[in-house]
């Protein structure tokens, strides 16, 4: 015997904002697999790219590790996420905390590496610091923005989760975004 409309739940209607974060994350993954595949060929045929990175504590290493990661994530939550399943709102959650983090860790760098620069050449830059807070902490809000979207009621219901401890959640996915960012920190600051 089937249930009456009006008696499926909701976990069965995926949310609009759901949707369009599923397709968006399997795009931005998809297009991101590909430019991890091409910065290596980009960066062999222009070396000052690397070196230009490598200036800034980012060693092509360690950026395509980082990108393929970011690309493995988006791309798993944009399947998760379509399918409703507990571990795709678990990687999308994931996705906008570690890119909160990354955007403040962003924040941080650009005062340390602008600081450290010459008032002239700061001055003489086409974009200086102001411009790179407001673009990492736009960011930052957007992301934070989202994050929350996947605490409403609706979502959590469709994704089977209206239980979630929500603090616990918080405090385990940021502390482990902070604590990677720390060991990359650490790491890169310990290689010559």
């Amino acid at each position: 015997m089937s249930l009456p409309d009006y008696m499926i739940s909701a976990r069965m209607q995926r949310p609009l904002g759901i949707a369009i974060l599923s397709v968006l994350h399997f795009i931005g993954g998809v297009g991101l697999v590909v430019l991890t595949v091409a910065f290596p060929i980009i960066a062999s045929r222009k070396p000052e790219v690397a070196e230009g990175m490598a200036a800034i504590g980012l060693p092509l290493p360690l950026l395509v590790a980082g990108m393929l990661f970011i690309a493995v994530l988006a791309i798993g939550s944009a399947v998760g996420m379509w399918k409703g399943a507990k571990w795709g709102w678990y990687l999308g959650s994931f996705y906008y905390v570690y890119s909160i983090v990354r955007n403040l860790s962003a924040i941080v760098s650009v005062y340390l590496l602008f600081d450290q620069m010459p008032v002239e050449e700061v001055a003489a830059m086409q974009r200086g610091p102001e411009y790179h807070f407001w673009k990492f902490g736009l960011r930052t809000v957007v992301h934070a923005l989202i994050f929350l979207y996947f605490f409403k009621e609706n979502v959590l219901e469709y994704f089977g989760l209206r239980d979630v401890n929500r603090l616990k959640v918080v405090l385990i996915e940021f502390g482990i975004c902070i604590g990677t960012a720390v060991a990359v920190s650490l790491w890169n600051l310990s290689t010559p």
